[in-house]
């Protein structure tokens, strides 16, 4: 008897080595459950969503103790100034309800800045399904490098502002025409506050983008722009930080008014705030990229190595 016990003991232990004792992460990681469909109706990412941070992620990517949250905690948390979420939130609750609905999740393209100042790439990683069809969704935050040149830190700064003035161009300015376009007061608000809400979130994503090239946002119109250290001191020195002051200004009242007309009844004001300010905007962007090339061109010229 005592032989047979053995055998199965041993035989039993043989069999547990094989069996997962736990899980070693290595990124930072959140995960929140998905609760079933009821009635045909799919529930994504709720404010109320529990979400749960793997070791240490929830202080080192939003600063929140602990390792319980929810949602709507999450999203309070990564509003930039004037109550603006970056783009990467809102991509994440489109991924859950893919994920709610069975489908493979689309990725984000931008990035998440830490509490810390270092940048991340949130990855909808995989889902654990339930028999009664709810799913746990874990969320990883890949690590990314900044996107500076791997040049001079002058000519980096001017290829930056360079590539995000073209990207400004494109992104922003149809959106100006389009807000000019419903101008009239026969256009209901929600359809120009959509047009408001559109421009303020790509401003926000150009701006994310500028901190990757090492260039933040200047606070307000008094803060000295990173940009200027690859301008000789001059005339045209002095003309672009008033120019960028002005925009900084700008850039704030606007987004101030978008966000008074998300608690009003009406968006004129905002509107035609945005219209004057932007009436000569397509011109001074041209005038910044012939700055910012005939700038370059300068500093190749003088940085390139002599023979």
């Amino acid at each position: 008897m005592r032989t047979g016990v053995r055998r199965i003991t041993n035989a039993f232990l043989k069999n547990q080595l094989e069996e997962s004792i736990g899980e070693i992460v290595f990124q930072p990681r959140i995960s929140f459950k998905l609760p079933p469909p009821t009635d045909g109706s799919l529930s994504g990412l709720t404010l109320d969503t529990a979400v749960v941070g793997e070791d240490n992620t929830l202080a080192t990517m939003f600063g929140i103790a602990g390792n319980t949250t929810t949602w709507g905690v999450i999203r309070k948390n990564a509003l930039s100034s004037h109550n603006t979420e970056p783009p990467w939130i809102a991509d994440l609750e489109t991924a859950a309800c893919s994920v709610a609905d069975g489908k493979v999740p689309p990725q984000t393209e931008t990035i998440c800045l830490s509490a810390e100042g270092s940048f991340f790439r949130p990855i909808v990683a995989r889902y654990e399904k339930y028999r009664s069809n709810a799913k746990k969704c874990y969320i990883v935050f890949i690590p990314s490098r900044d996107r500076r040149f791997s040049s001079s830190l002058r000519t980096s700064l001017l290829l930056s502002a360079l590539i995000l003035s073209v990207r400004f161009r494109q992104k922003i300015l149809p959106i100006v025409a389009d807000i000019k376009a419903v101008r009239p007061s026969a256009t209901p608000s929600s359809k120009k506050m959509e047009l408001l809400t559109k421009i303020q979130k790509e401003i926000v994503a150009i701006e994310t983008e500028a901190v990757e090239f090492g260039m933040p946002t200047p606070k307000d119109e008094h803060d000295e722009p990173v940009l200027l250290n690859a301008f000789r001191d001059g005339e045209v020195k002095d003309s672009l930080r008033t120019e960028i002051g002005k925009w900084t200004a700008t850039r704030n009242l606007m987004f101030d008014k978008i966000v008074a007309a998300k608690d009003s009844a009406s968006t004129e004001e905002a509107t035609s705030f945005l219209l004057q300010e932007f009436s000569d905007m397509r011109e001074m962007n041209a005038k910044f990229i012939n700055v910012l090339c005939e700038e370059l061109l300068y500093a190749e010229k003088i940085e390139q190595p002599k023979e």
